[in-house]
Formats: C-alpha cells, sequence, structure tokens
C-alpha cells in the first residue's frame, strides 16, 4: 500500500512542472485510476486487468483512514488545476 502513497507524491510533483491544464488533468485522471485499480482488485479484474487477481480489496479501519487520505490528496491536486484554461471536453471530465 505504500505504493499508492508514492504514486500520490510522483502525481503531484507532475503537476506542477510546466504542463497545460490538459496534461495536468490528465496525469491526475491516469493517476488516480491506478491507484483504484491497485485499491480495488475486483475492480481491476472486471475492467481486464489480471495484475491484482490475488488480492482481495482491504477494509480495516487503517486502510480505509489511508484511502480517505489519498482521496483527499487526489481532490487537493484536482483543485489545483485551473478548470477555465481546460478544454470543453476535459471541463466535462473535471
Amino acid at each position: 500500500m505504500n505504493k499508492f502513497i508514492v504514486l500520490l507524491l510522483l502525481c503531484s510533483a507532475q503537476l506542477g512542472f510546466s504542463q497545460t491544464a490538459e496534461q495536468q488533468l490528465q496525469s491526475l485522471m491516469d493517476g488516480y485510476w491506478n491507484y483504484r485499480l491497485q485499491e480495488n482488485p475486483t475492480l481491476a479484474t472486471g475492467a481486464g486487468i489480471s495484475d491484482f487477481n490475488h488480492l482481495l480489496p482491504q477494509v480495516s479501519p487503517v486502510d480505509q483512514a489511508r484511502r480517505l487520505r489519498s482521496e483527499e490528496e487526489f481532490l487537493a491536486q484536482l483543485r489545483q488545476v485551473d478548470r477555465d484554461e481546460l478544454n470543453r471536453d476535459d471541463q466535462i471530465n473535471f
């Protein structure tokens, strides 16, 4: 699960370095999708990704608290993206 924290840090580091708003949003969405697949192995399996077939979702209070922190970090990163600079399609995804 420490991979998720590293992933979050990498995503946040990428958001600030001369990327367009579209690139920032795409990077964040890609990171979030990968995070979701790792956090929910059954979602990954349903999406045809077999990397996590041997795992089940972790549901302990510690895991839930960790996921909440991760979700809050993703939301904070999303708020750093200037929605007005996005093209129309990306504004819908935003």
